[in-house]
């Protein structure tokens, strides 16, 4: 049958070729059932023919364009991409695997990869080699490689061999880490820097999970909280907890203010460990945001215990220093008064008192008004004298003490006008002759005040001790002003500035109360 159909299929194309030659429009008598037959199958198989052909067609097209892709993605792809031989001779380098060995592709095709192998890593580059092709898997190794400007450097090596039609083939990734190795290094030799500087200066690292509330201490922060590294439970209580109970509630608002407003964190507190040990610390932080987006709480801790001890110490020293300064100026500001004082009491008054008796034995009744007047002059003249002494030096404040010091001094200003009344509780007038000379002389320029610029008809005195602080107020009827108990500014007037001297002394506060035409009161803390 085959036969049959290859003589007539022959015979066909004779007379196809004659019939096309003389006329194509036409197939003459062709009109047997077999021909028939025929026909239609060559015409089935020209179709089949044909979407072979059309399907041929497209998956040669797809063909084209993944080698395409391949070749692109070969070609401009970040790494270093080799094909090689099982030998290692180079068939195939990619862009950046020719700027890796600053190479024509023309020198390098055909061209042994080991030749640009650093010698004392070639045998380590052969050895992967011949591992390569006896597995299947990816292999890797990191090796130094050499260019064409003989500049070396570090690559990683990855590999796979496959076996091909064509024999053995081996595909290589090769990756330039010096940088990354460089940067590494620079990286680990800054760390470590960074703890030799932290070391240094005593300080430690701390982050709070914005999210989840979570705290990390590095192992000197949690010796400044009395932690144990390992023990730590990383709550923000526990924490809290560990801080003095005087500033914890001053950190837990700078904590959650930085966190809410994202603020610089800035402050000094204390912890008290169990111990019962108080460190001063400082701490920064401030909210970052990382490569991921994320914002975080970190910063540091200091231990200034050491540097905060030396500066009170320094500071309590300058204190004492100061004082002794005021208490030797006033000291000798009360001897000179004293001298003053004795000048005025032993000599001038003595010689008034002389004339006054001499005067006295006068009997001419002719001149005795006038000396009458002198009398009279002369005995103004011996009080003024002898009121100047005493608030110069009063002699009663070394014999009797305070309370009568005062009490004398009250009888002395004292008179129509003016009433003055004095209340002392506690002070024995055994008590530090120096305090209590202190306490007279800002009575007596509060006194002074309340005469002068007051325009007071009432001044009432009130000292009081208890335990180991002593009350002064001092309260007048008088016009009163506004003060400004706010101010740093040392106080106008003479007066003012002498009572800050001695307040001074004893670590003193002054609080005035006053309002126009109400009066004045003012209040004076010591500590003794």
């Amino acid at each position: 049958m085959n036969n049959d159909k290859s003589k007539l299929l022959e015979t066909l194309r004779r007379r196809a070729e004659n019939l096309l030659t003389t006329d194509k429009n036409s197939i003459g008598d062709l009109e047997t059932i077999e021909v028939k037959k025929v026909f239609h199958e060559l015409q089935v198989h020209q179709l089949e023919l044909e979407m072979q052909n059309d399907e041929l067609q497209v998956a040669s097209q797809e063909l084209e364009q993944q080698r395409l892709k391949f070749t692109n993605l070969f070609e401009l792809a970040p790494i270093g991409y080799f094909v090689t031989t099982k030998s290692g001779i180079i068939q195939d380098v990619n862009f950046a695997g020719l700027q890796l060995l600053q190479d024509d592709k023309n020198k390098l095709v055909g061209k042994p990869l080991l030749l640009h192998v650093h010698k004392d890593d070639r045998d380590i580059f052969y050895k992967y080699f011949r591992y390569l092709h006896l597995i299947t898997q990816a292999q890797s190794c990191q090796i130094r490689l050499i260019n064409t400007q003989n500049r070396v450097f570090n690559v990683q090596i990855e590999g796979i061999a496959l076996h091909t039609a064509t024999g053995p083939i081996c595909y290589l990734t090769v990756t330039d880490f010096t940088g990354k190795q460089q940067a590494d290094l620079e990286l680990k030799e800054a760390k470590k820097r960074l703890e030799i500087a932290l070391d240094a200066s005593l300080t430690g690292i701390w982050e709070i999970d914005i999210v989840s509330g979570e705290i990390y201490l590095d192992n000197f922060c949690c010796s400044l909280f009395g932690f144990n590294p390992n023990s730590f439970d990383g709550k923000y209580d526990t924490l809290l907890g560990n801080i003095h109970p005087t500033d914890r509630k001053n950190v837990d608002d700078h904590i959650r203010k930085t966190i809410t407003q994202e603020i610089e964190f800035n402050i000094k507190f204390r912890t008290q460990i169990p111990e019962g040990n108080v460190r001063y610390i400082q701490a920064r932080a401030q909210i970052i945001t990382d490569q991921e987006d994320k914002k975080r709480f970190i910063g540091t801790f200091t231990d200034i215990s050491e540097k905060t001890i030396l500066e009170l110490e320094a500071a309590h020293i300058k204190e004492e220093q100061q004082q002794m300064i005021l208490a030797a100026g006033l000291q000798a500001e009360e001897n000179e008064k004293r001298r003053i004082s004795e000048v005025l009491h032993n000599g001038i008054a003595q010689m008034l008192y002389a004339i006054k008796m001499s005067i006295g034995q006068v009997n001419n009744t002719d001149v005795m008004p006038l000396f009458e007047h002198i009398n009279q002059l002369l005995n103004q003249s011996i009080k003024d004298i002898r009121n100047v002494s005493f608030e110069l030096a009063p002699s009663i404040l070394t014999d009797f003490g305070l309370a009568a010091t005062l009490e004398d001094l009250a009888l002395r200003l004292s008179n129509e006008q003016l009433l003055v009344v004095t209340k002392v509780c506690n002070i024995n007038k055994d008590a530090d002759f120096q305090l209590q000379l202190n306490i007279f002389r800002i009575i007596q320029e509060l006194i002074n005040n309340g005469i002068k610029h007051a325009s007071a008809s009432k001044i009432i005195i009130e000292v009081v001790k208890k335990n180991k602080t002593i009350g002064i107020t001092v309260s007048d009827n008088g016009i009163g002003f506004k003060p400004d108990n706010n101010s740093t500014e040392t106080p106008k007037g003479i007066g003012l500035s002498s009572i800050k001297n001695r307040l001074g002394l004893y670590k003193g506060t002054i609080y005035i109360t006053s309002e126009p035409k109400k009066g004045t009161i003012v209040h004076i803390s010591l500590k003794v």
